[in-house]
């Protein structure tokens, strides 16, 4: 008779083989989707990659969406982890100003990742995502927006920025900077845009001149 020990270390073993397949499964995704649009990548083509059969790989996930979900989850983890780390202590014109930083540098870093994530939040039909994922993406955004309206309350506390409600600031500002990311990482204007750091200094200012009260511009 199989001991419960014994039982146990080879479930152990198997939850264990589980996750890394799972793993596995998802960076070959991400590899793919950085080759072609997610679009045109079948869930038939990332099995064959891992070297999986059709029914292991539904096993994971139960369709495309819901992998490109997990993919786009993961990167705004890996964001909210950079921008958790930030010193509060720091003034709240500092914080706005490292915060706005930490993302951008968070995604010009890693530009292949970022196009990647867009492409796939552009592919991503949200009803054939289960219900436990789609709570952990709501999860995560109510953090990190909850640190962007933290930085916005205390410079509004301050006086330091005009008196407009903190998530309209918060959205204002991710809109600003997810376009200036895109400028760059598109490529498009890359012969006039030599200085990639100078750009982006541009864009806080212009974004700080606009947030800001006229004596802290």
């Amino acid at each position: 008779m199989v001991s419960n020990e014994i039982k146990s270390k080879a479930q152990s073993r198997k939850e264990r083989e589980f996750i890394k397949r799972g793993e596995e499964i998802l960076e070959t995704a991400k590899s793919l989707f950085k080759k072609q649009n997610p679009a045109l990548v079948s869930m038939d083509m990332i099995a064959n990659e891992v070297g999986i059969g059709r029914g292991t790989l539904y096993l994971h996930y139960k369709g495309k969406d819901e992998l490109m979900m997990r993919i786009v989850l993961n990167r705004h983890i890996e964001l909210l982890r950079e921008l958790e780390k930030i010193d509060l202590k720091l003034s709240a014109g500092d914080l706005a100003r490292k915060t706005v930083r930490v993302y951008l540098e968070h995604n010009i870093n890693s530009p292949q990742d970022y196009l990647m994530q867009k492409k796939c939040e552009e592919n991503i039909i949200k009803e054939n995502v289960g219900e436990e994922i789609l709570n952990e993406v709501e999860e995560e955004r109510q953090k990190r927006m909850a640190i962007m309206e933290k930085i916005f309350l205390r410079l509004k506390e301050e006086g330091k920025i005009r008196d407009i409600p903190p998530y309209l600031l918060a959205g204002a500002t991710w809109g600003m900077l997810k376009g200036a990311l895109d400028v760059i990482v598109s490529g498009y204007f890359k012969q006039e845009i030599a200085d990639e750091e100078m750009f982006f200094a541009l864009v806080e200012n212009l974004l700080f001149y606009g947030l800001f009260k006229s004596e802290e511009k």
